[in-house]
């Protein structure tokens, strides 16, 4: 409301659309962690599309947090997506994407959103992780699956990282030992999924 009070005046008051995926919820309090990033995203979303509608897909429940991902977003706007996870493939990792119904207190108990939501025209996404920290398998299936939502009508944003050509938080790989440093030294950290040729960066 202060960002729409100095930029875009008639929009005080307004709030997106909300879409609660796997137990997602509205941080109310200010986190810098949690909901700083994604309020910053909005304002400016918001004052640029006006007088459009914005949708919020809020993924994950306060509990998770740190493990919900691309994927549990993905399988609430694509229910096929959500039904054909190969875990032989490691199609979804529980230490990258919450698995529900989660057993810890306080997590969401429902199961996992399969094609509950439909997918917005423009999704637009300033997270990513970095590419060297998933699998080829798992990277491939979630681009594939931007080919066939982008197929369908959907165009998405993604980040191209905060630190240039190295990894989140300034690393790169080390060309011996294959693990992130410092990033003084060594290899190139793309982001991820910015390298798949189905989305924007």
């Amino acid at each position: 409301d202060l960002f729409f009070s100095n930029y875009s005046k008639d929009q005080v008051q307004t709030r997106p659309i909300f879409n609660s995926v796997d137990g997602g919820d509205i941080f109310n309090t200010p986190d810098l962690d949690q909901n700083i990033e994604s309020d910053l995203d909005l304002q400016y979303a918001m004052a640029l599309v006006n007088p459009l509608n914005v949708t919020l897909y809020q993924v994950g429940d306060l509990v998770e947090t740190d493990y919900t991902s691309f994927n549990n977003f993905l399988d609430s706007i694509d229910a096929s997506y959500c039904l054909t996870e190969d875990l032989s493939v490691n199609a979804t990792s529980p230490t990258t994407d919450a698995i529900y119904p989660d057993p810890l207190p306080g997590a969401y108990k429902g199961p996992t959103n399969c094609g509950g939501y439909a997918a917005a025209k423009v999704i637009s996404t300033s997270y990513s992780y970095n590419e060297h920290d998933l699998t080829p398998a798992y990277e491939i299936r979630q681009c594939n699956e931007y080919a066939k939502l982008g197929l369908a009508g959907t165009t998405f944003l993604y980040c191209s990282s905060d630190y240039g050509v190295a990894g989140s938080g300034g690393k790169c790989i080390d060309p011996t030992t294959g693990l992130t440093n410092d990033g003084t030294s060594g290899l190139f950290a793309p982001s991820f999924p910015s390298p798949c040729p189905y989305v924007r960066s």
